[in-house]
């Protein structure tokens, strides 16, 4: 849908232009991006449309890569914790230094609506420690980032 040929009948042929980073690949017959991106940035892309007849146009847009070098958090530990008012959920994560998380509950798998928890940024080691005050008989978390 980036190009339209007034032309009737006309078979557009697509292709790319100028630089492309090395990771990114094209189908143009399907029209089709796919890759894995080595690092985060902002890439100009050149996608060109030719007709039957040789005329050429150029649609640029660019592809902003964010959070490759994230990593996923490893839950360390995790206990409930009763005492004599409440019962509480303590939650020790790692993941990368200084980096916003949210954790995230729901109490079933199947169609799960995922509720924001708490919100907390991790220390200078990559270290986040959650704790949640009686939180569900039955429930499952899951961090997400930003």
């Amino acid at each position: 849908g980036a190009f339209a040929d007034p032309d009737f009948n006309d078979v557009l042929t697509y292709g790319l232009a100028g630089t492309v980073p090395v990771w990114l690949n094209f189908d143009p017959v399907a029209g089709n991006f796919s890759g894995t991106p080595t690092a985060p940035g902002y890439y100009p892309i050149s996608l060109t449309a030719t007709d039957n007849y040789g005329t050429i146009t150029t649609n640029l847009f660019t592809l902003t890569v964010t959070g490759t070098s994230q990593v996923n958090f490893n839950t360390l530990t995790g206990a409930v914790v009763p005492n004599a008012a409440n019962k509480i959920l303590a939650l020790q994560f790692s993941g990368v230094s200084g980096y916003a998380y949210r954790l995230q509950q729901t109490t079933n798998l199947v169609n799960p609506v995922w509720s924001d928890v708490t919100t907390q940024v991790t220390d200078v080691n990559g270290m986040l420690q959650i704790n949640v005050t009686n939180p569900p008989a039955t429930s499952f978390y899951r961090t997400v980032y930003p």
